[in-house]
């Protein structure tokens, strides 16, 4: 922990500067301002103060300036070399069951959740949920099916054995009968509920939720209020509406009135009808948009909207033998056989896999590598060997069945089975707070490698 702290607080210290450097000061100012000694400001940068005494130094800094206090803490790292391994044991003591009602009003236990692998840093909260309430058929309507409310959180869930799923759409009610290796997508806030159908055998999903780019800035969310978020909210209900009112979004911003956007079409020589644009009710030609957007000097891609269409608020995908794959150089003796998972255009950066394991030689075996964060379960019946590189070091470990495991980013790895029992991995990948749209600005920087500052911004 000691050294998590150092960590940790050498972090503040360069956040510290940034904000300095943000705001035009040095430290010397900052400590002026702030009645303090810069030693205690050097000693934060060099990882040598107290983790007490830096949010102390923290708080003083978010309660001077126009800084939130959150985005300068940075917390204690509770994982090593790139991975975090949760073993099954672990996942079993942290059982809960909850109850819900069913048709008769009485609740009963409908599912026991258990945590699996997650890190800090990570934006996965994967769980580990067995289905307890049984059903005797695939009613959606079935009154013992309790819907929940829907969540902030994208879900991507993967299924083993006999599970119902259900899910509503616009008020309608659905039932699919999964089993192992099928998955889902699921979108934020769409009431869904899972129940077992066969008594016999156990029903289990690996439900693994997400933060996408609306759960990272949910803090200024929250700071912004409810009545703000709805003037963000775009009609993706009505495809011609949306986008209208997009465009009327965009030239609010650049104080452009439908007047002085024409007259600047016409003094480019440019065929832009903004009646078409900003009405309604109007479908807008590409030729138009393409138009538009060479006037405001954005991409054309900026006024596409995600349609809302019954399909794809949630999508089902069975496992398919024939969509199989072999990852390796010698197909006809493969290391991993891959079947992908369900997935959305929607979400471009989310990625989920079924492996099975098929080599026995980990020093053989295919290398994986991801720029997405990594969740990886277990839920073969064989043991598997793991290993990976980091900072230099190759490092190695067991996934039993049942644990699981956290990758960070660019972590090379790859799999081994262990005998000839069933061997098989869940895999999931999206991005974090650092998704392509962040890769593509910072790599459009003069010094990116002067991203964590360590100098102020003059000598």
């Amino acid at each position: 922990m000691e050294k998590a702290a150092q960590e940790a607080v050498k972090k503040i210290g360069q956040r510290l500067l940034s904000e300095a450097n943000d705001l035009k000061r040095t430290f010397q100012s900052i400590a002026s301002e702030l009645d303090i000694d810069i030693d205690r400001l050097n000693r934060i940068t060099q990882g040598k103060a107290s983790f007490a005494e830096t949010m102390s130094i923290a708080q003083l800094f978010a309660e001077n300036y126009p800084v939130r206090l959150g985005d300068l803490v940075l917390d204690f790292s509770d994982h090593s070399n790139g991975i975090k391994i949760m073993r099954a044991e672990d996942s079993e003591l942290s059982g809960r069951i909850f109850d819900r009602a069913g048709k008769d009003g009485n609740r009963t236990p409908y599912y026991e959740y258990r945590d699996t692998a997650t890190a800090k840093i990570s934006p996965f909260k994967p769980e580990w949920i067995k289905e307890l309430r049984i059903v005797n058929n695939s009613d959606p309507e079935n009154p013992d099916v309790a819907y929940n409310n829907g969540h902030f959180l994208h879900q991507m869930t993967a299924f083993i054995g006999p599970v119902n799923f259900y899910w509503e759409v616009d008020g309608k009610k659905f039932c699919k009968e999964m089993d192992t290796g099928s998955s889902n997508y699921i979108t934020p806030f769409c009431k869904h509920s899972f129940t077992s159908r066969d008594p016999g055998h156990e029903a289990i999903i690996i439900a693994v939720t997400f933060a996408a780019a609306a759960g990272k800035a949910r803090n200024e969310l929250y700071d912004l209020g409810t009545e703000t978020i709805s003037s963000y909210i775009l009609n993706n209900r009505d495809h011609k509406a949306g986008v209208a009112q997009l465009i009327k979004q965009l030239m609010m911003d650049r104080c452009l009135t439908q007047a002085h956007l024409t007259e600047l079409a016409a003094r480019r020589h440019i065929n832009l009808d903004c009646n078409v644009l900003l009405s309604v009710n109007t479908e807008k030609p590409q030729s138009q948009l393409d138009a538009l957007a060479e006037i405001l000097n954005v991409p054309a891609s900026l006024f596409e909207l995600p349609e809302h269409t019954p399909d794809n608020e949630v999508v089902v995908k069975d496992r398919n033998p024939q969509d199989r794959y072999a990852y390796n150089s010698d197909l006809s003796n493969p290391d991993y056989l891959i079947d992908a998972l369900a997935g959305t255009k929607r979400m471009p950066s989310m990625q989920g896999f079924n492996f099975e394991i098929c080599t026995s030689s980990i020093e053989n075996a295919s290398e994986l590598e991801s720029s997405l964060h990594s969740y990886i379960y277990n839920y073969g019946d064989s043991i598997l060997s793991i290993e990976w590189s980091h900072d230099g070091s190759l490092k190695g470990d067991i996934l039993q069945p049942g644990d699981s495991c956290y990758l960070e980013p660019f972590v090379k790895h790859r799999f081994a089975r262990h005998g000839e029992s069933n061997a098989n991995l869940f895999v999931f990948r999206v991005s974090g707070e650092v998704d392509l749209t962040v890769q593509k600005e910072i790599s459009s920087f003069a010094r990116a490698e002067r991203i964590i500052e360590s100098t102020t911004w003059f000598d």
